[in-house]
């Protein structure tokens, strides 16, 4: 199908008609549509589909019927072009498709999911309307390529299986009459087989034998019934399993006598350990045939005797007196036998005996010739005749009941529940399950409680779930944290309630066992099965009922709220699981790139490429535990962040495993069966030991039309490698272990594959192994991947994992029991200060600039203690030169969003940490991001600073695998004067290393016209410093290559100038390479690093950034020695450090840290990376690019000094901060010297008085203490309903930058009073003209002559009327408004803005009349346009009612009322026409939400109209109140047009 050219011509006009239809709605238009799947087969019973899967993020404005209109209808079910198909359609078809073709599906507050009907019937009356008529619908493409006859057979072939379920009664009934009613074996099975399906079993799995004929027949003859055969009885058993895992229901499995029922024995016992629902249906000898040495008989009725949950003998077809009881009969030993299977408190395997006398098969009579003249069979036919009676009154109307089992004893759960309430460190733990309500369950469960969630790999909530739901603590690699002694200590539980019988990490099982084994902790296990699993004997309380129930019962208890010692316990549990996860990711990269291939890459590789739509099935012994232990871990050799999914789910993909008895046999079989009963494609992960074992397996893998396709990962390893983790490893003899424990198969699977007809792979690098994967799943076909690992090699890694992980959290809970054991450690206050040092020479960047100067950050800690970070862009380096710019987004954004804010312990780990306290703290990542490199920069270093100071941690980024130097070599930077000689410039850098012993200097070339001046120049160096000096050059990306191989190749003329590297000697980044090609000089990244990370800057997570930054630029790269880092342009210490360390584990290249001519604060940040990197990967030291202190006129400020240890340059970060850097931070914070002084608030009441009305009007004032230094007057006005409380925190932050800032109370709120004499003015003083007036007045009155008015919603319409409709004599002069969510007014004819006028006057009446302010609020707020406000902080609408009724208060009602009434948008007169003209030259800004469709084509028209005067900012993640959603983005886009 993949070759045919018809098919493919059709699929491509569809595929890409919806991919184009998709672009249309997608974010970034046709960039925002993904590739998941370009092309593959979907194969089904009858027919086969090519497909393609494409992803696409859609705007929050485009709902769901916006997108079915934009993919309905697609071309496979109406031609194209579309919109002429359609036509054609309409005018050619007379008759009605009914659903045909149509979009079927469900929308609901969560999403919705939608398919087109390519397959349809149409029932009617008949034209006599006596008989029902179908109409079948189906299609084909018709193309080029396309043939008359093969179409027509494709559309018989689409209808065949509809044609077929019509006829199905009429077959069932006839069948049920007539089926053999002389042939009582075939009239029983029959019967049996038949009420099997009524109840529910859709599936027969059947093993050939001569026994059980009247069983395989009646199965297979049922219209109803599906079969699946196979000639191995244990792999049979073991598919049944693994059906009725997957489908939560039971098939039936037939056998004949003897042995084919032995070989079921595994697969029942697994199915009684796992509860899963099973019917065995066993053919047997009859009763004088029993005992008698007759063939294939054995005793098989006790054979399950200790595993089953149901036995019956049942009575020898032919020996009960009347067919109508024959049939009776074997109805209710079906209607028995899945009832026990499936009761919901212990479902698990049922064994029905039937046996059968000959003849067996479909004769139509069956002679009596059987010897039996006591009549004990009849006797014994009629007893369990009777007993079958009375079993089936226990199950009858059960057979399909709620899976839902109520508490058993409802003392233990008050119990319970009062342990849970006490605890302050409890732990949830969620074991396996197939049900995915149980996975539902447990993860309300989880959120109810809040406490610290370890979820078993099988519990449904680990693989595919994205990201980290902020509501569930699922600690992530807890098998690997717990491998720290102190780690257990640490995180002990007081209380532990544990979701499911069965886990699988022997770790958390230790953890567990010891901590319930402590007095006063509570172990407490919920199932809904009767049997008692706790093998350590440490259970305290057993709850016997279903998750959900559970879950109501502790939301009914009450157990909501956890106390803040349960939320830290909780929150620090989780942060270790980030930091061991993303340790265990990049020891994994590196895996990869020293060996190719891991079992630990390829274990996380699955569990990261596993499709939504797909299942996972693990094998025992390490696949699963390999599972268990790194799910969930960010598999870097992945990222690329075009087609990474930042969605976050709750629910992940299905895992199931056999973990009843956890053998390794059946592993393939009951895979297969899995995928079947769920109906999903399967991805099963074995060992080779397992493979081998169950390689009949296979069978089920051949083409088996209707079933979902198994992709088979088996890990060959020679053997069984989780033997080589058991002691006995150590203990025997190599020789003895191989023979008895690791058992190599020595087996080819390629050939056991091509026996089977199953596709095969045998990828050698995880690269080839993830695209395997990738063609397994988008092909849809069977298919076995196999991977070959080094056991021993295994071995290591995983022990040098658990060492990687201890060291990770051992330095993590360090640093975190000094904060714990100090309540002090939060943000008491902020200050930010300027500094301006004097240079003694230019800087090498040529910005001209004659001395430094920047802003520096001062963060106080509670205990008193500070740090310090700077802010100091350089023209020429940074992006954000604008320096003042950059000292306002400082600024702002620390006094809204650090103050009083708690620092956790792990944001000294980095690797994202920050990002994610900013977001748990309600600070937006979005926001963090967005900030400028250089002030991400500073406030990391402060953070760092100030947490290192208050834990006495000389340096917070101590590497937590890598020993520290305590100093860092430097490298000696000169600028050559490209005037002087080279024997001139050689003399001026000797006397620089006569006065200080570097070890390494870095020479500016590029700058000399001629380019074989720069390599004679750099031999000159070379002679006069000798060998033992490192020469290393820096072009700044000066040269076209064709030049910087001429200097390549002059450096090799010259001989011996043995250059270390060249930064950037090319202009494009592409030619690198090529210039190592032909010089063999090798090179170092800077500008391209700068370029790359700009580009990326606002990723939420580093590390993202980094493993990119690898992916793409790094990677296999030629010729690349070194990646030069400045870490205020790249964005911060996290970043850098998080791009060091994976130079240093993946490359052999160098990463050396860069100063950009800061100052003491920053540099001593730098040189504490520099300091954890250690040495390079060849063993020597690292020198930096740190020499840039000469530069400063002090000299005490150069941190570089000559150490005796090192007889060379170098800096001792933490003595260079105690001694000099931190005293020179203090010297700036001096009241004469701080940039931002104290804000001095100020409220007062100005009075306005007008004709008949008298306005006492309330005011708030943030005024710069240092009055001189004010630059503007920022007046602020509220919306509907608001005050000027509103502003508070974005007013008192622009005021520190200088501003004169005032809130005032508008007419009708807050504390504003006003007072109308004459009646009749009311509707003229609550007008937007009446109130702009007043506020002309107020503005006349305290002598405000240039200002800035900032309006929200109808504060805005306040604003802009004001500003554009005053006449020109007015005095004032309002330079500028800035209107949030506001608009000039309605456009439109009279009726709609009458229609505008009553829908308002109504809403006022309404509140007038309302019983309470809270009633209007509350209706108010539950409109669509308050949705992001709303969901904020995570407040339900009632609550922002409540809160926003409280501040109005019930004395305003009337005055509120009036406001709505009279300032209604459509009484108002638009300003449209004067924003157009604008002939006060007003600066007009508009400011809206992202979220905020209206407003947001608002500002739009408003650009369009007005041209270059108006400016549109969007805020992102806001709706309508963008200043209280956003409030920290607004205040800095607020400073920046204020600066502008």
């Amino acid at each position: 199908m993949l070759l045919s050219e018809k098919e493919h011509e059709e699929f491509a006009i569809v595929r890409e008609d919806v991919r184009k239809s998709l672009a249309k709605i997608a974010r970034d238009g046709d960039s925002g549509v993904f590739k998941e799947l370009e092309k593959g087969i979907l194969r089904h019973v009858s027919v086969q589909h090519l497909y393609a899967r494409f992803r696409a993020k859609i705007d929050e404005q485009v709902d769901e019927s916006d997108v079915i209109s934009a993919l309905h209808p697609t071309p496979a079910v109406c031609g194209y072009p579309r919109d002429l198909a359609m036509q054609t359609v309409r005018k050619s078809e007379t008759f009605d498709r009914g659903l045909y073709a149509g979009p079927l599906g469900w929308i609901d507050s969560e999403g919705a999911e939608f398919c087109v009907a390519i397959r349809s019937a149409l029932l009617s009356n008949g034209d006599n309307g006596d008989n029902k008529v179908a109409d079948l619908f189906a299609g084909v493409g018709v193309v080029k390529a396309a043939n008359a006859k093969s179409e027509w057979q494709e559309l018989n072939l689409k209808t065949k299986p509809m044609e077929a379920l019509l006829l199905q009664n009429n077959i069932r009934n006839i069948k049920a009459l007539a089926y053999f009613p002389n042939n009582p074996n075939a009239r029983a099975a029959y019967a049996l087989v038949d009420e099997l399906v009524l109840n529910g079993v859709q599936l027969f799995c059947i093993a050939p034998g001569s026994r059980s004929t009247p069983l395989a027949l009646a199965a297979e003859n049922h219209p109803s019934a599906k079969v699946v055969v196979c000639i191995d009885e244990r792999s049979l058993g073991f598919y049944a399993l693994g059906f009725g895992k997957g489908a939560g229901k039971p098939c039936a499995i037939i056998v004949s006598s003897g042995t084919a029922v032995a070989n079921l024995l595994p697969s029942f016992v697994e199915a009684h350990e796992s509860q899963t629902p099973a019917i065995y249906l066993t053919a047997d000898r009859p009763q004088e045939l029993r005992d008698t040495g007759a063939n294939q008989t054995i005793d098989q009725i006790d054979i399950f005797q200790n595993f089953r949950r149901y036995f019956v003998d049942a009575p020898v077809p032919g020996d009960l007196q009347t067919n109508d009881e024959q049939v009776q009969t074997f109805r209710n030993i079906a209607r028995v036998a899945y009832g026990k299977s499936t009761d919901v408190a212990h479902p698990g395997p049922v064994h029905v005996n039937l046996p059968f006398r000959e003849p067996l098969g479909p004769r139509q009579k069956i002679e009596n010739n059987v010897n039996n003249s006591d009549g004990a069979s009849e006797k014994m036919s009629l007893a369990t005749m009777e007993s079958i009676k009375e079993e089936v009154k226990k199950v009858r109307g059960d057979t399909i009941s709620d899976d839902s089992l109520e508490i058993q004893d409802f003392s233990v759960f008050e119990s319970a529940a009062n342990q849970m309430k006490e605890s302050k460190r409890g732990v949830l733990i969620i074991g396996g399950s197939a049900n995915p309500k149980d996975a539902l369950m447990s993860a309300m469960a989880a959120k109810v409680l809040g406490w610290a969630v370890l979820a078993d790999v099988t519990s449904g909530l680990r693989v595919g779930v994205n990201g980290s739901p902020t509501n569930l603590n699922v600690v992530k690699c807890y098998d690997y944290l717990l491998c720290s002694a102190e780690a257990v200590e640490r995180f002990s539980p007081d209380c532990i309630v544990q979701l499911g019988s069965r886990i699988v990490s022997k770790r958390l099982c230790k953890f567990v066992d010891d901590a319930a084994a402590a007095d006063n902790v509570s172990y407490i296990v919920v199932d809904p099965s009767p049997r008692n699993f706790d093998p350590s004997h440490v259970v305290s309380h057993r709850i016997q009922c279903s998750r959900d129930v559970f879950a109501s019962a502790i939301l009914k208890a009450e157990l909501s709220s956890p106390s803040d010692e349960q939320k830290y316990y909780a929150k620090t549990f989780v942060a270790c699981g980030e930091i061991v996860s993303d340790v265990l990711s990049r020891r994994i990269l590196k895996m990869d790139e020293q060996n190719g291939i891991t079992e630990m890459s390829v274990a996380a590789e699955i569990c990261n490429a596993l499709p939504k739509s797909s299942a996972l099935f693990l094998g025992n012994s390490m696949p699963i535990r390999d599972a268990d232990a790194l799910t969930g871990i960010k598999m870097y050799s992945q990222f690329d962040e075009d087609i990474m999914d930042e969605s976050s789910s709750i629910l992940g993909n299905p895992v199931v495993a056999n973990r009843g008895a956890s053998g390794i046999d059946g592993i393939i079989s009951t895979a297969a069966g899995y995928a079947c009963g769920l109906n999903r494609p399967v991805t099963l992960f074995i060992g080779d030991v397992s493979f081998q074992h169950d390689s009949n397996g296979l069978l089920f893998l051949r083409e088996r039309p209707g079933q979902p396709p198994v992709t088979v990962v088996v890990v060959n390893n020679g053997g069984g490698g989780i033997f080589g983790f058991l002691p006995v490893s150590d203990e025997v003899e190599r020789e003895t272990f191989e023979k008895l424990f690791a058992t190599p198969p020595d087996t080819s699977r390629r050939l056991l594959c091509e026996a089977n007809r199953v596709a095969f792979a045998h990828p050698r690098s995880m690269h080839s192994f993830s695209n395997e994967l990738a063609t397994s799943y988008g092909e849809g076909r069977h298919r076995v991947i196999e991977v070959t690992t080094s056991r021993p090699q295994n071995l290591e890694e995983h022990r040098s994992a658990q060492r990687q992980a201890v060291l990770a959290v051992e330095h993590f809970l360090k640093v975190e029991n000094d904060i714990n054991n100090d309540s002090s450690i939060f943000v008491e206050s902020v200050s930010v200060s300027t500094f301006d040092e004097p240079l003694r020479a230019k800087d090498t960047t040529k910005s001209e600039q004659k001395s430094r100067h920047g802003f520096l950050l001062e963060v106080k800690l509670g205990d008193g203690t500070v740090g310090y970070g700077e802010c100091s862009p350089l023209p020429g380096l940074h992006d954000e030169a604008e320096c003042a710019l950059a000292g306002a987004q400082l600024q702002v954004f620390c006094e809204s969003k650090l103050l009083g804010k708690n620092i956790p312990a792990s944001v000294t780990s980095l690797r994202g940490q920050f990002a994610k306290w900013f977001a748990e703290s309600s600070i937006s990542e979005n926001t963090f991001a967005s900030l400028f490199p250089s002030v991400r920069f500073c406030i990391e270093t402060a953070v760092l600073n100030a947490l290192a100071n208050a834990t006495s941690a000389q340096n917070p980024l101590q590497s937590v695998h890598e020993t520290s130097n305590n100093y860092v070599s430097v490298n000696c930077l000169f600028d050559p004067d490209i005037g002087k000689s080279d024997e001139e410039n050689a003399k001026d850098l000797k006397r620089l290393f006569e006065e200080s012993p570097y070890k390494c200097v870095k020479v500016k070339v590029g700058r000399d016209e001629n380019v074989l001046r720069d390599a004679t120049r750099l031999k000159a160096f070379r002679d006069i410093l000798g060998a033992d000096v490192e020469i290393r050059a820096d072009a700044n990306r000066a040269w076209s290559l064709e030049d910087a191989i001429l200097f390549g190749k002059e450096l090799e003329r010259l001989r011996d100038v043995n250059l270390q590297f060249i930064e950037e000697p090319t202009k494009s980044e592409k030619d690198l390479e090529e210039f190592f090609f032909n010089t063999n000089v090798f090179y170092a990244l800077d500008e391209t690093v700068d370029a790359f990370i700009k580009t990326r800057n606002k990723a939420s997570f580093s590390g993202d950034i980094a493993s990119s930054f690898y992916k793409r630029i790094l990677r296999n790269r030629l010729g690349c020695a070194a990646i030069v880092l400045k870490p205020s342009i790249i964005g911060g210490v996290e970043i850098t450090k998080d791009i060091c360390d994976i130079v240093l584990e993946l490359t052999s290249a160098i990463p050396v840290i860069s100063s950009a001519f800061e100052s003491p604060v920053a540099m001593t940040m730098n040189a504490k990376i520099a300091e954890t990197l250690g040495e390079s990967s060849t063993g020597g030291v690292i020198s930096h690019g740190l020499d840039t202190g000469r530069w400063f006129v002090d000299e005490t400020l150069n941190p570089s000094k000559s150490i005796n240890e090192t007889s060379s340059v170098c800096i001792e970060p933490n003595s260079f901060e105690k001694e000099v850097a931190t005293k020179w931070a203090q010297s700036h914070f001096s009241p004469s010297t701080t940039a931002t002084a104290a804000v001095e608030v100020k409220q007062y009441n100005v009075m306005v008085e007008k004709e008949g009305v008298t306005h006492d009007i309330s005011l708030e004032g943030y005024f710069p203490s240092d009055t001189a230094s004010s630059s503007k007057t920022v007046l602020f006005l509220h919306g509907f309903m608001g005050d000027k409380s509103d502003w508070s925190p974005i007013a008192k932050s622009l005021a520190t930058l200088g501003h004169r800032c005032v809130a005032i109370d508008l007419p009708g709120h807050g504390e504003t009073k006003t007072e109308i004499i004459n009646s009749d003015a009311t509707s003229s003083t609550y007008s937007i003209e009446g109130i702009s007036d007043t506020l002309r007045s107020l503005l006349e009155k305290m002598e405000i002559e240039d200002v800035t008015l900032v309006g929200y919603s109808l504060g805005a319409r306040v604003a802009l009327s004001l500003s554009l409709s005053s006449s020109k004599e007015w005095k004032n002069s309002i330079s500028s408004v800035i209107s949030l969510s506001g608009t000039c007014g309605m456009l439109g004819d009279d009726v709609s803005k009458e229609t505008r006028c009553e829908r308002d006057a109504a809403l006022a009446k309404n509140l007038r009349t309302s019983p309470s302010m809270l009633s209007f609020c509350t209706t108010w707020y539950e409109q669509p346009m308050w949705k992001p406000l709303v969901s904020r902080d995570g407040m339900s609408i009632e609550e922002v009612a409540w809160k926003r009724a409280t501040s109005v208060g019930e004395d305003r009602k009337d005055e509120i009322a009036n406001v709505l009434e009279h300032a209604s948008v459509g009484k108002q007169k638009h300003v449209w026409d004067e924003l157009e003209t604008n002939e006060r030259n007003v600066r007009v800004t508009f400011i809206y939400g992202e979220l905020d469709e209206k407003f947001a084509s608002i500002a739009e028209k408003a650009v369009r109209l007005s041209g270059n005067d108006i400016e549109a900012i969007e805020i992102e993640n806001a709706g309508h109140a963008v200043h209280l959603e956003q409030g920290c983005s607004v205040a800095l886009e607020l400073a920046q047009v204020l600066s502008r």
